[in-house]
């Protein structure tokens, strides 16, 4: 019989499988995730929030909203939405460039970088 570390605790291990399960269904290497910060999801809400406002107050197009939901889709995709953006490192970033590529085509790319960009103001 197998028996469980930290003395049979099997629910501190599955909420550690909770936190990481996007990135190993995904086949990414699963970083460290704590309970406090800024998560991937979070950015988007806050992002969408923005956006909608703006879209809202005429500022932005129906058209230009879509875009950025799309690219954010996309980020989560990449990422998954439990990540901590502290955890994000520069081969996060080649990842979600070439996950991009394969969607988009030399324009495009340029303006989906341009609004990961944005994610990031």
């Amino acid at each position: 019989m197998a028996t469980l570390p930290n003395d049979g605790e099997w629910q501190a291990a599955l909420e550690v499988y909770k936190k990481q399960v996007d990135d190993l269904q995904a086949g990414r290497k699963p970083r460290e995730i704590g309970d406090e910060g800024l998560t991937v999801g979070h950015l988007r809400d806050r992002l969408l929030t923005a956006k909608s406002r703006a879209l809202d107050a005429g500022e932005i197009t129906v058209r230009t909203y879509s875009e950025y939901r799309r690219t954010v889709e996309l980020f989560i995709g990449t990422f998954g939405e439990g990540r901590l953006m502290e955890n994000l490192a520069g081969d996060d970033f080649e990842q979600l460039r070439a996950d991009l590529a394969k969607h988009s085509g030399p324009v495009r790319l340029g303006n989906e970088t341009q609004r990961v960009r944005t994610v990031f103001k």
